[in-house]
């Protein structure tokens, strides 16, 4: 069974100690939760973290990007941290055998061999990464709906399956950005129902009814987890997987979930 591990994470920068200083005593919750999550990643004896981002390159109007380099590397110089940096090796291997499944589908998928890694991939791999010799692929998001997303999702699933390889897939999201009146979108009365019924969704793996969620109700909450969500449950439809919500808080008015799903 190649893919062993699921998991929705966020990617908060102030998670990030030299970001977030005294802010981080807030994120308890999700600190404690990402190191359970590296925990079992570890367990796992996983090969080749998947970890699908929301931010990054420009995304393309008619397909998804991933990118297959030799090596990445991230930095936080965006968010005044001139000193934490991240590398991992490249799955180079299996980002070929996708890329081959793909082009045998006609699927619009585009390649980049850019080693910089976005924050949305940087965070998660910055606190989950157990080994420096665990290799990882990146792939983002399209601007096509939520329902080809899952496609893309249920496609992965095939190709991922038939490798020898160890895979742990990780959907990399915040939920809303507008919870209260710190919040940097603002304050939306729509945020702590639209976490709540995104939240559900993933415990009950009710993959039809996120991939229904209205664009504009996603954009007016700020919201960028709906995409990767999305991917990773088309990865998961024909697993038998239980999810176990790990942490969900909103500090500073952003909502921020793990979620691991048991394989």
């Amino acid at each position: 069974m190649p893919i062993v591990l699921g998991a929705f994470v966020p990617h908060p920068p102030v998670l990030v100690p030299n970001i977030g200083k005294e802010n981080c005593d807030l994120f308890a919750a999700t600190n404690s939760a990402y190191t359970t999550l590296k925990e079992h990643i570890a367990q796992k004896e996983i090969d080749t973290l998947i970890i699908i981002s929301p931010h990054g390159a420009q995304r393309n109007q008619s397909g998804f990007r991933l990118h297959v380099p030799q090596s990445y590397k991230g930095d936080f110089k965006e968010f005044g941290d001139l000193a934490t940096t991240v590398e991992a090796q490249s799955d180079v291997i299996l980002g070929q055998a996708i890329k081959d499944h793909f082009l045998h589908h006609d699927m619009n998928v585009y390649y980049d061999s850019s080693a910089e890694l976005d924050y949305g991939a940087s965070i998660p791999l910055l606190f989950l990464a157990p080994s420096s010799a665990q290799k990882i692929l990146v792939l983002n998001p399209s601007t096509l709906g939520l329902a080809e997303h899952f496609e893309l999702g249920k496609e992965l699933h095939e190709v991922l399956q038939s490798s020898s390889r160890r895979v742990g897939v990780i959907a990399s999201g915040d939920l809303s950005h507008t919870i209260g009146d710190d919040a940097p979108g603002g304050y939306s009365p729509a945020a702590k129902q639209f976490d709540r019924a995104f939240l559900a969704c993933l415990q009950k793996k009710k993959s039809k009814k996120i991939t229904k969620i209205d664009p504009e109700l996603i954009a007016s909450v700020g919201s960028c987890g709906a995409e990767v969500a999305s991917i990773l449950l088309g990865i998961l439809e024909k697993m038998h997987s239980v999810p176990e919500l790990l942490s969900y808080e909103h500090p500073l008015g952003v909502g921020y979930c793990v979620m691991e799903f048991v394989i």
